[in-house]
């Protein structure tokens, strides 16, 4: 028996928040950083811990979804 369709969706959905994730700490690099004239430290740190939150959700959701798909499987076999 092939997975649900529920499995596809959710390895897709670990894939896309990988890939937001590494987008997301690509952008973070892309501006820099700047001291503003008052001498505050301007950086978009926000990209950094939406880059790392993605990435943690994407492993999480994709591992399951594998060992999930892989008990499945050894319960057919």
């Amino acid at each position: 028996m092939k997975g649900t369709k529920i499995d596809r969706y959710s390895l897709y959905l670990g894939g896309a928040a990988l890939l937001s994730g590494v987008v997301c700490l690509g952008l973070f690099e892309v501006p820099g950083s700047s001291i503003s004239l008052d001498g505050r430290l301007q950086e978009p740190f926000v990209l950094l811990v939406l880059g790392w939150a993605s990435i943690a959700l994407g492993v999480v959701v994709a591992g399951v979804s594998l060992i999930r798909r892989a008990s499945r499987k050894s319960e057919t076999d």
